[in-house]
């Protein structure tokens, strides 16, 4: 059974120092992301896990984050404890010990990444003190087999630590009690005493990560939290007519664009779009056609659509055999990732067209919206923008669901 839990902890008392001019008289938490304080960013994604309270552990310039957001924010009730800029992280959380619920999710206020938080709780085994949400990295600083968190490695010099950690911690305050006191130390040390009970596991995610904590950092965050005008597509059925079941189109004297699907990409490249294809590709596994053949081809249908004005941002496609158990074949998400990685943006603006139902698990699987092209209603597919003949009738609707990301 997994564990309720509908309140945050958020580390929000650091003085950041080097985010300096920009927290010279402003609290790290609350310097401005695309105009919006980071801190609101971090607050909307409470609201999207469920999270109905947020207890805020400040520090620095703390009032001018309890004067902005006051008791409450949307359905979020924010209860603050202003404790000494000094103070070290583990020292915070022990101080306001006495507003914490049996289980709560603890987070910093510098970092960003987007996740199944559902899930997350679902995998939090009901003997562990904590549970960390980790990214793959190598070098990394976490020894992770299966969910167990077996060993951390500052140094990151062990090469079996493929893991770093990102915060949004599950934590259970009765189990981890042993682990942590009112000395003033880095929350790590918690951390690492809990790993070292055999009391921490770990949920691991692969969208890209973000953070505030320097210049640069705040950059790269502004960008991928930017709304824009991409999107995912498809190829094969999709942008252009599909060959005969088990044969494939790697010739351009094969290549025949769908005219709804061409009209439509103008008409949405006229009011700014660009397209990014997603397509699985298993005929360079079979040795139908080589990777240079629909690289070729791709080029000349690109080509094409720049003709009339149709940017394509990029291509990705798969070429492994479906028993390959790759990690980009759609249904899983592997391309979505890259894409997610190399665009800076967030996919869970985004949206995915497709013709086959494996495209729109590849969309729900990525954390993106689906567009269903099918002349037959499927009830069992789970298009989150629904379900459409052609694209041409679609338009309307894909313009006002990325109008609506902008107002986010």
């Amino acid at each position: 059974m997994s564990k309720v839990i509908k309140q945050a902890v958020v580390l929000a008392g650091g003085r950041g120092t080097r985010l300096m001019p920009l927290t010279a008289s402003c609290p790290k938490p609350m310097v401005r992301v695309n105009g919006t304080p980071f801190l609101q960013v971090l607050l909307d994604q409470l609201i999207e896990f469920g999270i109905t309270e947020a207890v805020l552990l400040t520090g620095y310039c703390g009032e001018q984050i309890s004067s902005y957001f006051g008791s409450a924010y949307k359905t979020l009730s924010l209860t603050y404890s202003q404790q000494d800029e000094e103070a070290d992280t583990a020292q915070r959380v022990w101080s306001a010990r006495a507003l914490f619920d049996p289980c709560f999710l603890l987070l910093y206020s510098d970092n960003y990444t987007r996740f199944d938080y559902l899930q997350h709780v679902k995998n939090w085994p009901q003997s562990s003190a904590m549970q960390l949400l980790v990214h793959p990295k190598s070098p990394g600083n976490l020894v992770v087999h299966e969910n167990q968190i077996i060993r951390y490695d500052n140094s990151r010099r062990d090469p079996a630590a493929a893991f770093v950690e990102l915060g949004f911690m599950l934590i259970d305050w009765k189990l981890l009690l042993p682990c942590i006191s009112g000395e003033s130390i880095n929350f790590n040390e918690v951390i690492v005493k809990a790993i070292n009970k055999g009391i921490a596991t770990a949920t691991c995610t692969n969208p890209p990560y973000f953070s505030i904590s320097d210049p640069k950092r705040l950059q790269l965050t502004e960008r991928y939290l930017q709304p824009k005008r991409l999107i995912l597509i498809d190829r094969d059925g999709t942008i252009n007519k599909k060959a005969p079941r088990g044969e494939y189109i790697y010739r351009w004297e094969d290549f025949s664009f769908i005219p709804e699907t061409f009209n439509a990409m103008k008409r949405l490249s006229e009011a700014g779009f660009t397209f990014v294809i997603i397509t699985n590709q298993a005929g360079i596994a079979r040795g139908v056609y080589s990777h240079s053949d629909v690289d070729r081809l791709h080029e000349k249908m690109c080509a094409v659509l720049a003709q009339e004005g149709i940017t394509v941002a990029d291509v990705y496609l798969c070429p492994h055999h479906w028993d390959e158990d790759c990690e980009c074949r759609k249904p899983k998400a592997g391309m979505f990732w890259r894409c997610e990685r190399e665009h800076q943006a967030d996919m869970r603006r985004l949206l995915y067209i497709g013709d086959d139902p494996r495209d729109m698990v590849a969309a729900n699987n990525a954390g993106a919206h689906g567009l269903y092209l099918t002349n037959e209603k499927n009830l069992a597919v789970d298009a989150s923008l629904g379900q459409c003949c052609n694209l041409e009738e679609a338009v309307e609707d894909i313009i006002r669901f990325y109008e609506a990301q902008l107002t986010r």
